[in-house]
């Protein structure tokens, strides 16, 4: 099983939501989670948030994306 996160609206000027696109064998699932995020604060290639000043809670973020990941496997 693969769990990728993504933005709904990466281009969006204001907070997007959060899916998760999850593969396994019989197909494929969206999952719209009940974050939203600026879209600048998104890493496109880690699929997580961007580390940093402006966004001092990214860890914090970034651990509830990996709690969701684990209860989804």
């Amino acid at each position: 099983m693969d769990i990728q996160f993504y933005l709904k609206r990466p281009g969006a000027d204001t907070p997007t939501s959060i899916f998760a696109r999850i593969i396994y064998e019989a197909g494929a699932l969206k999952y719209y989670l009940p974050e939203k995020i600026q879209p600048c604060y998104w890493n496109k290639k880690t699929h997580g948030i961007i580390k940093g000043k402006d966004f001092p809670e990214y860890s914090e973020f970034n651990a509830r994306l990996d709690n969701i990941e684990q209860v989804i496997k």
